[in-house]
Order: structure tokens, then sequence, then C-alpha cells
């Protein structure tokens, strides 16, 4: 069976339990989509959207706040991505509250790409934000 085959027959399993609670450990089996949004170009203040894609592509043009809308709900959690595409030596602010690396502020790449994780917590309310790649360049082979 192909690759193509064996993931059609995966996906099609999954769906049929699509919505179902597992009694033994309170979750509930849904499919996982991977969405990336189109590169759009951002200053001032930003809104991301984390119900719309799994990643968001933000080519950063000025000084940039970015705020966050539409987490999960209950006791649902959800890992976004964030590609931040620098073209200057701007400065980018995310929305509070949100926690990182021992309450670190975020340093972001001029003239780069960095790439971060934003998890929502649903314990606290709060954002995780993790630092994937900074200043991201392409790989050589070995």
């Amino acid at each position: 069976m192909s690759i193509t085959g064996k993931t059609t027959a995966l996906t099609g399993a999954i769906g049929a339990f699509a919505g179902t609670t597992l009694a033994a450990y309170g979750s509930t089996v849904g499919f996982v989509n991977f969405k990336a949004t189109t590169t759009r170009n951002v200053s001032g203040n930003v809104t991301v959207d984390l119900a719309e894609a799994t990643e968001h592509v933000l080519r950063v043009i000025g000084d940039t706040f970015i705020e966050f809308v539409n987490p999960p709900t209950g006791e649902r959690t959800r890992t976004t991505l964030i590609r931040l595409e620098s073209t200057g030596d701007f400065t980018v602010a995310i929305t509070s509250p949100f926690y990182t690396d021992a309450g670190a502020l975020l340093q972001f790449t001029r003239s780069g790409i960095d790439l971060i994780e934003v998890k929502f917590d649903p314990a606290t309310g709060n954002y995780i934000i993790a630092r994937v790649g900074t200043d991201l360049k392409p790989g050589t082979a070995l």
C-alpha cells in the first residue's frame, strides 16, 4: 500500500472515532488540522486568530504588538507556530499574560526569521510562549 493509501486509511480510522470520549482517559479523539496562513505584512497592533490556523506567517515591517484571540475553549489546548520574518530593526511585543522560559522577554532577530510556539494553557488562562528557532538560515548538507 502506498503512503497515500496508508494516510487515507489512518485518517478514515481516526474519523470513525472523532468526537468520541475515551472513558478511561477522559480524552476526546479528534482531527489535528494543520493549516498555515499566507504571509502578511504587519506593523502596529496585529491580531493573530488562533482558531484560523496552526501556523501564522508574519512579515514584520514596523514596530508590532501581537495580540492572540480565539484560544481553545474548555479544557482544550492547541499549539500554534508563529513565523516572524523581520525586515529591519523593529520592536515586537506580545500580548499579556504569557509565560516564557524563566519569565524572560523574548528577543527577536533583526532582519531574519524567528519561529515561536504559542500554547494556550486552559488551567491558568495564560499563553506559554517558547522560542523554537532564532535567526533561522538555510542548512547545509553533511
